[in-house]
């Protein structure tokens, strides 16, 4: 992804690029095309029906829910297009401090998602911060992907305003996935990599390591490399070598 303008770097540690067609959703596959319109929205001709479409989209969800994923799948769908992106963590004191800055400049039309949004709910700096960027950003005629753990209404914001603001779009819920639905991402995560997971290893993960799916992603990661480095099958032996579990 080219930097640009307003441009941040996304701290994503996978092997795997984040993108749509490796989301894992159990339900509420409208999530994603409701992102995947967003997307689409920055390649139509002014005046196409698309563009009536709401230009914010207000993602919120637990941990591990994917909403990061989702944000950089959008980002690299939108640069591969040829569209301007840009991405902020607000919270790293990049984003929620001082981030007007780093969406000056930005075309119009940019793509620009705004991760943890939750993190400069009850700051006042943050808050200020967080509303120069949106009205910046909707004075330019950005589209915005936003996420946060709870939705709008939800969020211990000091100003009613910048609730009301980030409520103006259309909200998402991304629901956490059950153990049933964690076992079937890390297979087909595990397949792209050309690792055969079995029940009882993947019992064993999810019986004794962090249960969120970046955590779970990463293991799976690290064990792609043992068992390449070792010759070795993929076995909860093997698995125990990693370390890191509760038993």
């Amino acid at each position: 992804m080219a930097e640009g303008a307003g441009q941040l770097p996304v701290p994503f540690r996978r092997a795997e690029a984040p993108a749509f067609g490796n989301f894992f959703v159990e339900a509420g596959a409208e999530v994603v095309d409701g992102v995947r319109r967003l997307v689409a929205a920055g390649s139509v001709a002014p005046g196409d029906l698309v563009n009536a479409a709401p230009k914010l989209l207000f993602l919120h969800g637990a941990p591990g829910s994917g909403k990061t994923h989702l944000l950089v799948a959008a980002l690299r769908a939108a640069a591969d297009l040829g569209q301007p992106v840009a991405y902020l963590d607000l919270a790293d004191g990049r984003g929620g401090h001082g981030g007007v800055a780093a969406v000056d400049g930005l075309p119009p039309g940019a793509l620009v998602c705004l991760d943890r949004a939750d993190a400069v709910a009850g700051s006042k700096d943050g808050e200020l911060n967080l509303f120069a960027i949106f009205e910046r950003l909707r004075a330019a005629g950005a589209r915005m992907l936003i996420a946060a753990r709870a939705a709008p209404g939800h969020l211990p914001c000091a100003m009613p305003d910048l609730r009301t603001r980030l409520a103006s779009g259309l909200t998402y819920r991304l629901p956490s996935l059950s153990d049933a639905g964690k076992a079937a991402a890390m297979r087909a995560y595990a397949t792209r990599r050309g690792l055969t997971l079995s029940k009882p290893v993947l019992a064993h993960i999810l019986r004794h390591h962090a249960r969120d799916t970046a955590s779970l992603f990463q293991l799976l990661d690290k064990l792609d490399r043992l068992s390449m480095a070792r010759q070795r099958k993929v076995t909860v032996a093997l698995l125990r070598e990693l370390g890191g579990g509760d038993d």
